[in-house]
């Protein structure tokens, strides 16, 4: 399989929703941005190694199997993973990093909280170039001045005709 071929499952997916719901904060649903941050997940999983991909996957399915045959809140049964010991609370923490990047990378939730980092990258970008314009402008000469060490137009022992 292609990496970038790789799809969650309709299971899967529905249960990434349930449990994004739970685990970000309520303006996921007041921004109506549950399936976009699925959407995501889907391609930061591309990127993980596949025992990893398979890993989250489980974990997710798992939560989502226990939540609806106990008739409880995905969150509920997400706790109760979070809280076992090793490989489990390692799933429920990979599940909860995935979604809580892909809650805050979502461009709604960004404008709501203010973060533009394009603007803060333009700021701190020209206070750079004018602290230290010079220094650069002068290491950008020195970088093209031909080496002073060659000597141009003799050739030396070796050197092709």
């Amino acid at each position: 399989m292609i990496l970038a071929d790789y799809r969650l499952s309709r299971a899967a997916r529905r249960g990434f929703v349930r449990l994004a719901a739970s685990l970000c904060p309520p303006e996921i649903g007041e921004l109506g941005i549950a399936d976009a941050i699925v959407d995501q997940v889907e391609l930061a999983l591309r990127a993980f190694p596949a025992l990893v991909r398979h890993g989250l996957v489980a974990g997710v399915l798992a939560v989502d199997a226990t939540a609806r045959l106990l008739g409880e809140d995905p969150g509920t049964a997400f706790d109760r993973l979070w809280r076992l010991p090793g490989p489990a609370h390692a799933v429920a923490k990979g599940l909860k990093g995935v979604l809580t990047m892909a809650y805050y990378e979502h461009p709604a939730v960004r404008a709501r909280l203010g973060y533009d980092p394009q603007a803060w990258i333009a700021e701190v970008g020209a206070r750079r170039l004018e602290r230290f314009g010079e220094e650069i402008r002068r290491h950008e000469a020195e970088l093209v001045r031909p080496n002073p060490l060659v000597r141009l137009g003799r050739r030396g022992p070796g050197d092709a005709a």
